[in-house]
């Protein structure tokens, strides 16, 4: 996606070495926008110099079938809240091609029992998998996930501007080609404990995680962005869990 300039080289470099498990990969693009050398500047150094952000995917968001009432309304104002504090900025935003997300978890506990928990999430394809986002509350505080649900729109606003936006991997897919076998063990135990009390108590297990595509399923939510090249995709054929970060 990023043209072979020393900003862009700079900026992988800096990337690479902060990150060693990031396979940050250069994609020569013939129709893809050439990223601003001053975003990528502003990038390495953390300042804010000009008023060009960068450019991202214009999201469509499609339902499920609770996904409906007043507690879904306000879960997805959040949510876009979140997602907004990227594009409703005083920094510009070019938008390139669409990504489709699905709700995948959405469950409100009752505020008025103190053992109920609450859950929120997303799923997209990206790079041939299927990768799902989610936030679950603590027991008793069924309520956060409104909060949570704000910083998940904020967490997928920054993969889509400043990961995928310059070609770089979503936080998600980092570490998986890397270090596939030392990610599967970790997601066994990742989470487990709490998962079990979540579900003992009426929750859904939401732990983040990357799953294959079924064409069938989830053709509806095949992107339209800038294509992937041969050999940048290995198919995987089973779900793995990643942590939130």
């Amino acid at each position: 996606m990023l043209r072979t300039d020393e900003t862009s080289l700079a900026f992988f470099a800096k990337t690479k070495a902060s990150i060693p498990n990031d396979l940050s990969i250069y994609r020569p693009g013939p129709n893809m926008p050439e990223a601003s050398p001053q975003l990528l500047r502003d990038q390495m150094s953390k300042t804010a110099t000009t008023d060009f952000l960068g450019y991202m995917p214009r999201v469509r968001v499609t339902g499920c079938p609770q996904c409906k009432g007043s507690d879904f309304s306000k879960i997805m104002k959040s949510f876009l809240k979140g997602l907004g504090s990227y594009t409703d900025g005083p920094g510009k935003i070019e938008y390139r091609g669409e990504l489709p997300i699905e709700i995948r978890w959405f469950n409100i506990g009752s505020s008025f029992l103190p053992t109920s928990t609450s859950q929120f999430g997303i799923s997209y394809v990206y790079e041939g998998k299927l990768i799902s986002m989610g936030r679950s509350t603590a027991v008793g505080k069924a309520s956060d996930i409104y909060q949570q649900a704000e910083d998940l729109g904020v967490r997928l606003g920054y993969d889509l501007l400043f990961r995928i936006g310059v070609g770089l991997k979503p936080y998600t897919l980092m570490s998986l080609d890397a270090n596939d076998t030392s990610m599967r063990k970790a997601s066994l135990a990742l989470g487990a404990g709490l998962t079990h009390v979540h579900t003992a108590l009426g929750g859904v297990d939401a732990r983040s995680r990357i799953e294959p595509v079924d064409p069938a399923r989830h053709a509806h939510l095949l992107p339209a962005i800038d294509g992937i090249n041969p050999g940048e995709v290995r198919p995987i054929t089973e779900m793995i869990l990643v942590p939130d970060r």
